[in-house]
Formats: C-alpha cells, structure tokens, sequence
C-alpha cells in the first residue's frame, strides 16, 4: 500500500527569510524589503535576486542564472544576465550589499561591509 503526503502550507517566521545587509528578502514570495521599506522589481530582477540570495556568499556562474532566467525556454545571453545584474545593482544601492562580478567565474552577492579588498 502507498503512502502520500499532504503539503500544507509553510507559515512565514523569521528562519524563512534571507538577510543581506539591510535587504529582507522571503524565498517564494515576491516580497523585498531594505531597512522595512517595500522594493519592487520586476519579474526577472526578483527571480536574479531570490538566486543570488539563497547562495550568498557563493559565486553563480553567469550560465546558470542564464538558464534560471530564460524567458520563453530560451536562457539569457550574456549582456542579457549583465543588464539586469546592473539594473540590480542600481535597485539595490542602499541596501548594504554589493554584486560582485568574479569575470569568468560568476556574480557573488555579499553584505556591503564584508567586502574583500581588491
């Protein structure tokens, strides 16, 4: 005889939300917020940011979030995925945190302080 499990849905406490410097962020739900002020982006910025967030502190490899990206089941060129870490960028000024770009290898998104020097 099988067994099934039954989802239920998961109720939002502090251990499901991500924190960046300032930036709050909750996997899952299109929900941003720096020093508890709302942050509204768009689709593909949100889907880059959720992507960076949930592996902060590790680099992603610019063909991953290509792939992660892809709009109509056709990945991101490469300008594509540096506009909108641009853009991002820009979105994300005040929030403590920095993208880095790692050529070759990827982007990496870290708190502003805990910026290695170059």
């Amino acid at each position: 005889m099988a067994t099934s499990k039954v989802r239920t849905p998961r109720s939002v406490d502090s251990g499901d939300t991500i924190r960046v410097g300032n930036v709050v962020l909750t996997p899952d739900e299109p929900r941003i917020e720096i020093d508890g002020h709302p942050l509204y982006l768009c689709r593909q910025e949100l889907a880059l940011l959720q992507l960076l967030a949930t592996r902060k502190g590790s680099v992603v490899n610019a063909g991953t979030i290509s792939k992660r990206m892809a709009r109509g089941g056709r990945p991101l060129t490469a300008t594509g995925v540096a506009v909108y870490v641009h853009r991002l960028r820009a979105r994300l000024k005040y929030g403590g945190v920095v993208i880095r770009t790692l050529r070759g290898f990827g982007y990496l998104l870290e708190a502003a302080n805990s910026r290695l020097p170059r």
